[in-house]
């Protein structure tokens, strides 16, 4: 059997009729997974939307630099739901069915426009590293809100990594408090928005789980963005305001943070989520927040202080902790420490 499975792997006889055989069996089959195509290209998709991310609240602070959060939040969707059409245009050759509507699909729209409206916004009062830490509360949204609406398992794991996330949520908010470069009131109404853009997030994804098996996810996404995309064009519209002339280092932030960030970093997550199991996906995108600190540092100079770096650290634990609850589920189905509602 393994040799059929592992050819160039040779077993003893004995070690063929082990009472480890199932798991040798098993672990060959992890590490063999490595080499399939599919499972590399999928893990290089999920690497790259975490390049992505990591970079997404640097762009967004080198860009306000030039027009108003509004404005830019604007310039962000425009430019991902200009890719989101010329794929679907490619795919079905219409754009008719793209306007298509339904309960689920506005409250995903009013989900993804709180969220990428106020996520700039929030970046013009605080910064780059506390943002990244703070809007992770995204992923305590969306485990609520999969329990109460969807009817999702929800474990006595899941609901301890959702209590580290808040510890460390709050460690970011103490630091407001503690420290003298972040004391101004603008770091706290900044932080606070931060908070809501995360929990918008959360509705979003939520929303994206309930539909996802009647629509596809460019199907899901073509309608959202448009929602998206027409009310940040309305309050760019009252708030619109250039603060410094464009030049090609802010252009290319833009360009960058819309077309590539927010269009590609979409696709490309789809396209690791079809190769790779969700859980994986989860653990390797559970590393951003500590990715967005140390791009903050090297490109804005923000400052590293010991708390912010152990609330990265606190996070990334709380992620994974709900990543390995999910894979609990998956595995077994049904597990003592399930809460029912």
């Amino acid at each position: 059997m393994l040799s059929k499975i592992y050819p160039v792997i040779l077993l003893p006889p004995t070690w063929a009729n082990s009472r480890n055989n199932h798991s040798i069996q098993r672990t060959l089959f992890l590490c063999s997974a490595w080499y399939d195509a599919s499972v590399i290209v999928g893990v290089a998709c999920v690497l790259s939307v975490v390049l992505f991310w990591s970079f997404t609240p640097v762009l967004i602070k080198i860009s306000l630099e030039y027009v108003d959060p509004y404005t830019l939040a604007f310039l962000r969707l425009f430019q991902g739901l200009s890719l989101i059409v010329i794929l679907w245009r490619k795919r079905y050759g219409t754009i008719r069915r793209m306007l298509s509507f339904e309960p689920l699909i506005l409250v995903g729209g009013a989900g993804i426009t709180v969220n990428y409206i106020l996520f700039i916004v929030a970046l013009n009062y605080t910064t780059a590293g506390m943002g990244g830490l703070i809007v992770q509360i995204q992923f305590v949204t969306l485990a609520a809100l999969a329990w109460l609406v969807l009817g999702e398992p929800f474990h006595l794991l899941k609901l301890a990594g959702i209590l580290v996330i808040v510890v460390g949520v709050s460690l970011v908010f103490a630091q407001t408090g503690t420290t003298s470069q972040i004391t101004k009131s603008e770091y706290v109404v900044g932080n606070g928005l931060m908070l809501v853009a995360g929990i918008g997030w959360g509705v979003y994804a939520m929303a994206n789980k309930a539909i996802s098996a009647r629509r596809s996810h460019l199907e899901f996404l073509a309608p959202i963005f448009v929602i998206a995309t027409a009310v940040s064009f309305i309050t760019s519209l009252l708030n619109f305001q250039i603060r410094a002339p464009m030049s090609i280092f802010g252009i290319l932030a833009i360009v960058i943070l819309g077309t590539v960030v927010t269009g590609v970093g979409f696709l490309l997550m789809s396209a690791g989520l079809r190769r790779l199991n969700a859980s994986l996906v989860g653990a390797i995108a559970g590393t951003t927040p500590l990715f967005n600190l140390l791009a903050a540092r090297w490109m804005l100079n923000e400052p590293l202080t010991p708390i912010i770096f152990l609330s990265a650290c606190v996070i990334l634990f709380g992620i994974l902790s709900m990543v390995q609850a999910d894979r609990l589920c998956e595995n077994c189905g049904s597990w003592g420490g399930r809460i029912s509602r």
